[in-house]
């Protein structure tokens, strides 16, 4: 049963990551990047969890404005998975952490 949950965690974050960030890139600014992303991957999560618990989303861009032509845009998306183990195993939980990089793109109008 840990093993599914872990599994079904990297799925999650997996997926989120990747969608919250080509979310980001072809939003309109800054800000509503940020919210698209945001919300893609609480979507996203919640197709593989619904409780959607512990879900963490951090966002790293190469240029200021985020959006600037041919800058980089990273999502980080972390879960923490709460584990059924006997407490004799110590750590009843884990992070599961994936992210992904999107360019955003250079013919776009700054």
């Amino acid at each position: 049963n840990a093993s599914i949950l872990v599994a079904n965690a990297y799925l999650a974050t997996e997926i989120s990551a990747r969608t919250a960030a080509r979310g980001f890139v072809i939003s309109s600014s800054d800000a509503s990047g940020t919210k698209n992303a945001n919300s893609a991957a609480g979507l996203i999560a919640q197709d593989f969890d619904s409780r959607n618990s512990g879900l963490a989303t951090k966002i790293t861009c190469s240029k200021n404005p985020c959006l600037s032509p041919g800058g980089f845009v990273t999502v980080k998306v972390t879960k923490e998975v709460k584990l059924n183990l006997p407490r004799v195993f110590g750590s009843r939980s884990i992070s599961v952490t994936s992210q992904h990089t999107a360019v955003v793109d250079e013919l776009r109008a700054s």
